[in-house]
């Protein structure tokens, strides 16, 4: 199964890598790793994550909340591929990335 990532949530994890290394020098870096992990995993198993909660029943959208950090990953399960579509903190509006298109 192939991985995209939306360009707005590739920013969002800039975003959250400049900010925590901000306030902890050293953790931008063990924020990425821990992504990664979790990207590795989605990629192998993705129906295996929680079906997100706040979008409407048959909805393909799902989540991981990062264990060391405060931000979920948001992404939609597709026939052949998963598009990774937030990286949002769990304190952060939900659903706010629902406009975003799988072509932006």
């Amino acid at each position: 199964m192939s991985l995209r990532i939306h360009l707005e949530a590739e920013a969002e994890i800039e975003t959250a890598r400049a900010y925590v290394e901000k306030q902890r020098p050293g953790w931008g870096a063990r924020l990425l790793q821990e992504l990664e992990e979790v990207l590795r995993s989605v990629e192998t198993n993705p129906c295996q994550r929680t079906l997100l909660e706040t979008v409407p029943d048959g909805a393909s959208f799902r989540r991981v909340r990062l264990r060391r950090f405060r931000y979920n990953l948001i992404f939609e399960v597709l026939e052949a591929s998963v598009i990774v579509l937030a990286f949002a903190h769990t304190r952060r509006k939900p659903n706010y990335w629902k406009a975003r298109g799988i072509d932006d």
